[in-house]
């Protein structure tokens, strides 16, 4: 399987600390011969990691956990 792409999308600051989300993308086939790509997105906040399947769920979840 090839290595999965990560993406800084964007930094979420509040008064519990900073949660920053990135986009993971990472082809579904071991040759990369025929199109296939997933796309999960994480979620880091004191050091601490969480996954979620949209960029939306991936937002207000980092918003939560930075207390705003």
């Amino acid at each position: 399987m090839a290595e999965a792409q990560r993406t800084h999308l964007r930094t979420i600051e509040g008064p519990k600390g900073k949660a920053e989300i990135f986009e993971i993308l990472r082809s579904t086939n071991a040759d990369a011969t025929v199109g296939g790509e997933v796309v999960d997105y994480e979620i880091v906040f004191n050091n601490q990691s969480q996954t979620v399947r949209a960029l939306g769920e991936a937002s207000l979840v980092a918003e939560e956990l930075a207390g705003r």
